[in-house]
């Protein structure tokens, strides 16, 4: 790509923005929420066309207007949504739309042995005849990746890749990528975290508010230098404000003061559970998909109907979300487009939403409603035009930031967050962090479910080990091993 911009009504959304990528090379694709790097993968995979610049493969220039131009030219994409079809094959998911037809019919078992002979090439280990839905998250994946590279892909763009992932798992995806690029494929990487840009990058180019302003070799990956690069300001300053917050940790937490007491079993969920929140405190749950980790926080937040439970020394009986929240009891879920917020609706409606009948009784508050999203905007750094911008129009970063400012209140008894830092990049993670650890400070109980091991043992003061619904050991002193917590929760 040469010089490509993308301008919208008030808005650069890529300027001048040049990248290369050589055959059988990863390049990792690097930059914070809203920095432009969806809006090049889409000029690339033709869902946008560029406003001016050029693109080229193989030194000959070619032209993008729609998807089917971008697979023609031997560009696909792997996006971070799963694109399949749950109750379909393998080898009918991958060769969906290009069918193989015999005597007027499909030749399914040409196709079977097309799809075949694609996964053997690459060594990936998928059954072509199993339905998609029972596939786990990885071999999902896997798929995707497969369907990409039947359409004799040679520019391969992965969309944040892992971000539904164990590390174990993770891991694994990394060494298939590795075999895609020793076929001469160019793998264009997107994604947020720091040690899979290291492991499998080869370079990296950062992006900055639609500009390029880094391309970085492999021997200038240290994570205080890209952070440099993605936020445009020293590392430093962001180090000490992190250790600061870290060092207060003990004084926040009132160990005479037990927040929450959970103490029950869950059918086919979970075992014989019995733990307990200081006031003040940050408790990690750390454990593998299935585990019992986020049925856990469900059940506490009632989610999954019936619990009770002790808050402050009373007894707590829910039915119900509502009931939880009457009780000052929240659960932030792992999903926020389906479950956490109105995307089509605003900031101002989103944030205000729970509190509406508490504040407004019969009628709604224009003024109160806007209010209280100006307030969360500017509390949490909502990067937004105003509070009327709908959830839809924002980054994931800042979705997430709408989705703590409708939940997150100063009068929070339990505050729950599974998978909190979900797809965002690292300048938001940190700033989620932030708002946790005041949550904290502000005299909540604090409960995080985190699939990445880095996050619980960053944020936490406490990290209890759950495997099969069971708590498995837990860990108190700092600095936590996260080997033992690896070899607890496999």
């Amino acid at each position: 790509m040469k010089e490509v911009s993308k301008i919208y009504p008030g808005t650069i959304a890529l300027d001048k923005a040049s990248i290369k990528l050589e055959k059988g090379q990863v390049l990792g694709m690097l930059g914070l929420n809203g920095a432009g790097k969806s809006t090049l993968m889409k000029i690339l995979s033709g869902d946008i066309t560029a406003d001016e610049g050029e693109i080229y493969i193989e030194d000959s220039p070619i032209t993008i207007k729609n998807p089917k131009d971008a697979i023609e030219q031997g560009i696909a994409t792997v996006y971070q949504e799963s694109q399949l079809v749950e109750q379909m094959t393998v080898y009918e998911n991958v060769l969906l739309g290009r069918e193989c037809l015999l005597h007027g019919g499909v030749d399914f078992s040409t196709m079977q042995k097309l799809v075949k002979d694609e996964i053997e090439k690459f060594g990936f280990q998928i059954p072509v005849k199993a339905k998609v839905s029972e596939l786990s998250t990885a071999q999902k994946r896997l798929v995707e990746i497969v369907k990409a590279l039947s359409t004799k892909a040679k520019v391969l763009i992965l969309d944040e890749p892992t971000a539904s992932l164990t590390k174990e798992e993770a891991f694994h995806l990394m060494s298939d990528i590795k075999k895609i690029k020793e076929q001469g494929v160019g793998i264009i990487f997107v994604s947020h975290r720091m040690d899979e840009v290291k492991f499998i990058c080869d370079c990296a180019t950062v992006l900055r508010n639609g500009k390029v302003v880094a391309n970085l070799e492999k021997d200038e990956f240290t994570e205080k230098n890209i952070i440099m690069h993605l936020i445009g300001e020293k590392a430093d300053q962001k180090e000490k404000e992190r250790e600061k917050e870290q060092d207060n940790a003990e004084a926040r937490i009132h160990r005479d003061t037990v927040a929450l007491h959970f103490k029950g079993s869950l059918k086919n969920k979970l075992d014989n559970i019995d733990f307990a929140v200081y006031q003040g405190e940050i408790v990690g749950i750390a454990g593998t998909l299935g585990s019992g980790r986020s049925s856990l926080l469900r059940a506490i937040g009632g989610a999954l109907g019936y619990a009770e439970y002790e808050v402050l020394g009373k007894k707590v009986v829910v039915h119900s979300v509502r009931d939880a929240i009457k009780e000052k009891v929240i659960y932030l879920p792992e999903d926020r487009k389906a479950e956490g917020l109105f995307l089509k609706w605003s900031i101002k409606q989103n944030i205000s939403l729970p509190y509406l009948y508490e504040k407004t009784k019969c009628f709604i508050s224009s003024k109160w409603e806007k209010d209280e999203g100006n307030k969360y905007i500017d509390k949490f750094l909502i990067k937004a035009n105003n509070c009327e911008q709908t959830g839809n129009e924002l980054s994931g970063g800042n979705q997430q930031k709408v989705l703590l400012g409708k939940w997150v209140r100063d009068d929070a008894k339990i505050l729950m967050f599974d998978e909190p830092t979900h797809g965002v990049d690292i300048h938001a993670k940190q700033e989620i962090y932030s708002i946790i650890r005041n949550a904290a400070k502000n005299g909540a109980g604090v409960i995080v479910v985190s699939s990445e091991l880095d996050e619980l043992i960053e944020l936490s003061d406490r990290i209890i080990m759950i495997n099969n619904g069971q708590i498995v050991g837990e860990k108190t002193q700092k600095p936590f091993n996260d080997q033992e917590i690896l070899s607890a929760i496999s």
